[in-house]
């Protein structure tokens, strides 16, 4: 009592009247007087608390309001977001003045409070993973429920693990029964990456919340790229390091589309019947996401009866499974309206080709997603790459490697420069540094690599060898558009780098290519060559021919653009669903792509290790063209044994041991919008089928060959 009587005297001493109730309701009361006076203290001064946190089970007599800059900062900066368009968000009473806790975090102890203690007794070992975790709520979690609970960030200071949350290897699939991710995805370029990773690590049947700024003025996701300043973030997100802001459909729906179930949980269904008690919003609403539970398809032994009889599989005599082909590398289409919009505009503008609006658009769209400083856009990527060539002033001997579309080395031999292959990394299936080395000649003036599947090559072990021999470096990125690498996107590395946007690429823009570079005289060069060499109106200051994309093929190009991340996704869960579906065949491998980095997933690349299988690559890609599925055997058999190298180079073999390996082994499956599901599960029950009747199969084969030589 002693130390209440003297808590109370200092009060009233020092404290006028009128200015007790705020500081009753401020920090330095909760920080400076221990919880066993203060509420002695204030019943003590006739004052009333009505209000409770959840988060430190404090009584306030009100909670703080937002702070006013970022209402100022809205107005400031001409945003036509309001903060009264903001679910969950209670601007009146935002921050416990004691704990510091927000609206949402009081959201969240609640709905724990409510959850937690049955989920940790029926379950000892609960594991709760937190993003980016609140303090106050961190407090509330580590003091009231004894479960396995850890904190991640990428930046953080005092949290157990310093991840990205879009490559979150460090755990393994299945880690945890609960997550908390509340207003990190808005930061994340790449969302849908992140929210995978959430739904990877989580147990079938686990739950998290997933929360985010969520506008209730808007229709769908509000995001661009293109707006990298914080004047520009805070204008068209709401805060200067947002990315995004969400519409509360497309959050539910990009939630769902990496395979939750999402639903909704207001204070009524927490039982909260008087929510202004918790400063909570009317409008607050809580994300839960759920991982469903799948039962697990028992395991069947390759030796199994598939689904149908091998005896009827097409190269057998039975009927083709597809009766239309199934083309790798069919193209993606998006908003087909859009398209026909843009062809409309062009044709009322009647510039059709000449560094147009298009073309000058898609090019900047381009430096938006790379970074890059310059792009200058091409009539397609062969075109592209030879330019490089003779703007970098290459001559005498070019190392590449044999294992790439023939174009790369077309493009060097066309000038009449020698390509010399190098060999590959029998792993990345990318040039190997090493053999860089024992290739360089007095001769050598510059290394092309080539990110081959959109997997980067070795840059700074490639870069490292331009300088030390002197050479010019440029890359073959037509694969890795929309790739990166260690955290840069493919664009930047090397003199310049060449990308392709083919009918066949997962983004295209009919026919185009692209050259991108972060040197100012090379890109001013290239302008010109592309340009039959004019600087200026009559005037030519460079040997140029006419590589110029048409205003057309630019539409298509921001056409596809648009729809980039959704094919990217699309891309990704076939890539997923064929890895599942041939999981259990020994031999049959689709390669693995660095999960800390942005892929775009347009290839489906097998290995078969006809050590391990019952049939080898050929034999398959014959059985699956028999189905109408038209697998590829990219890059088969390598540019050294291709015309007109093979006849220039016919030793080159014995250089390129894991090159001639590897295009053995390789085969690339369908993909992309044209694909479904269903195709895909067909696809594989083809390989399996074929595999389980292996002898009949190369039975028939053999009795094929001898046929075709009498």
């Amino acid at each position: 009592m002693k130390s209440l009587e003297f808590s109370l005297s200092r009060i009233k001493s020092h404290i006028p009247s009128r200015s007790r109730s705020a500081y009753l309701c401020s920090r330095l009361f909760y920080k400076s007087v221990p919880e066993s006076l203060r509420n002695g203290i204030v019943a003590s001064l006739g004052q009333s608390w009505p209000c409770v946190c959840p988060a430190c089970g404090d009584r306030v007599p009100r909670f703080s309001p937002l702070p006013e800059f970022y209402v100022r900062d809205l107005e400031l900066h001409g945003s036509d977001l309001l903060g009264t368009d903001f679910e969950t968000l209670n601007s009146a009473a935002y921050q416990c003045p004691h704990c510091g806790a927000t609206d949402r975090d009081r959201l969240y102890a609640l709905y724990l409070a409510s959850r937690l203690p049955a989920a940790a007794s029926e379950q000892p070992n609960f594991a709760m993973l937190d993003i980016a975790p609140s303090v106050p709520l961190s407090a509330f979690i580590r003091n009231k429920f004894r479960i396995h609970y850890r904190t991640a960030d990428r930046f953080m200071k005092n949290v157990d693990d310093r991840i990205d949350i879009t490559s979150m290897g460090c755990y393994p699939d299945g880690s945890f029964d609960a997550f908390i991710c509340s207003h990190v995805l808005e930061h994340i370029d790449d969302d849908r990456k992140a929210m995978s990773e959430l739904f990877r690590v989580l147990k079938p049947g686990g739950w998290g919340i997933a929360m985010a700024p969520i506008c209730l003025a808007l229709d769908k996701i509000r995001e661009d790229f293109t707006k990298t300043s914080e004047a520009e973030r805070i204008k068209y997100f709401g805060q200067g390091d947002h990315v995004r802001v969400y519409s509360r459909n497309g959050f539910m729906q990009r939630l769902e589309s990496v395979g939750f179930n999402v639903r909704q949980v207001r204070p009524q269904d927490l039982k909260c019947e008087h929510i202004e008690r918790y400063g909570l919003s009317p409008k607050s609403v809580l994300y839960i996401v759920e991982k469903p539970v799948v039962a697990p398809a028992p395991a069947r032994r390759v030796s199994q009866t598939p689904r149908y009889d091998g005896t009827k599989l097409a190269i057998l005599g039975g009927t083709p499974r597809f009766s239309e082909k199934l083309h790798v590398g069919r193209p993606n289409l998006g908003d087909k309206a859009r398209l026909m919009q843009r062809f409309e505009e062009i044709l009322d503008r009647r510039w059709l080709t000449n560094d147009g609006p298009m073309v000058r658009e898609f090019e900047k769209q381009i430096i938006g997603i790379t970074g890059a400083k310059h792009c200058i856009s091409m009539c397609n990527a062969t075109v592209a790459l030879e330019i490089a060539i003779r703007a970098l002033e290459l001559r005498g001997e070019v190392i590449l490697p044999s294992y790439t579309f023939v174009a790369t080395a077309h493009a060097l031999q066309w000038q009449e420069i020698t390509p010399v292959f190098a060999d590959i990394d029998p792993n990345t299936l990318n040039i190997d540094p090493s053999c860089i080395d024992r290739l360089v000649t007095p001769r050598t003036t510059g290394i092309i690599g080539v990110h081959v599947w959109g997997r980067p090559c070795d840059t700074d072990a490639i870069e490292q060898r331009g300088r030390k021999y002197g050479l010019k470096v440029m890359f073959d990125a037509a694969h890795a558009f929309g790739c990166s690498h260690h955290g840069r996107m493919i664009g930047n590395f090397g003199q310049c780098e060449v990308f392709s946007f083919h009918a066949t690429k997962f983004l295209n823009s009919f026919e185009g290519g692209a050259i991108v570079t972060n040197n100012d005289t090379l890109a001013e060069k290239i302008r010109w060559m592309r340009n039959f060499g004019f600087s200026d109106y009559d005037r030519v200051d460079y040997l140029g021919i006419n590589g110029k994309m048409t205003e057309v093929c630019a539409a298509m190009g921001l056409t596809s653009l648009e729809s980039m991340d959704d094919i990217i996704h699309l891309n990704h869960e076939n890539y997923r669903s064929y890895r599942g579906a041939l999981a259990s065949i020994p031999g049959i491998t689709p390669i693995d792509f660095n999960s800390t980095d942005k892929r775009n997933h347009h290839y489906v690349v097998v290995e078969v290790d006809d050590s391990r299988s019952t049939l080898n690559r050929d034999e398959l890609v014959e059985v699956l063209h028999a189905e109408n599925v038209l697998a590829r055997k990219y890059f088969w058999p390598g540019c050294h044994r291709m015309q007109p190298y093979k006849s220039l180079f016919p030793n080159a073999s014995l250089l390129l041991p894991n090159t001639e390996l590897r295009a053995a082994q390789l085969m690339v499956l369908p993909t992309g919008q044209c694909v479904t599901r269903s195709d895909i599960e067909t696809v594989c029950e083809i390989i399996k089928s074929a595999l389980c009747h292996a002898q009949k199969v190369r039975g028939f084969l053999a009795d094929k060959r001898t046929a075709s030589h009498r």
